[in-house]
């Protein structure tokens, strides 16, 4: 059995080493608490700036690509068709406009104009050889 001195017991020097450990391992463990909170907020938001430009990468490579098809389209059209060429103007400023729009938020409807403009653009380049058909319930539009 231990035995400690009576004023270690009696005299409250132990109360006071107890309470000041409780106090230490307290103030730690919100330490630490806080600190891992701010490292996962910290990486979120790291992660989150990797896949924004990642996804900008990505962009800047398809946008040349579309961008010399296009031009080159709207240049056989202008020789062939000046209605289609202005027509095809339009489409592809809009297009462009949506692309280079910086939102972090699309409604529906805007996305389905670009769709449409986009699908339009195409329909001028391929012709007849290209078809599609788009079905929505006018109640998820809005």
């Amino acid at each position: 059995m231990l035995r400690y001195p009576q004023r270690f017991i009696h005299g409250g020097m132990f109360r006071d080493y107890f309470l000041a450990i409780v106090v230490l391992l307290s103030s730690q463990l919100i330490y630490l608490s806080h600190k891992q909170q701010k490292t996962a907020l910290e990486n979120e938001t790291l992660q989150a700036e990797y896949m924004k430009t990642r996804f900008m990468a990505l962009k800047n490579q398809v946008d040349p690509h579309f961008l010399f098809n296009s031009l080159n389209t709207l240049s056989s059209l202008i020789k062939t068709d000046a209605g289609k060429a202005q027509e095809y103007v339009q489409q592809l400023s809009y297009v462009f406009r949506y692309t280079l729009q910086n939102k972090e938020v699309i409604t529906l409807e805007e996305e389905l104009k670009f769709t449409l403009a986009y699908c339009h653009l195409m329909k001028i380049r391929f012709g007849e050889s290209l078809q599609f058909a788009l079905h929505i319930d006018e109640k998820y539009i809005k």
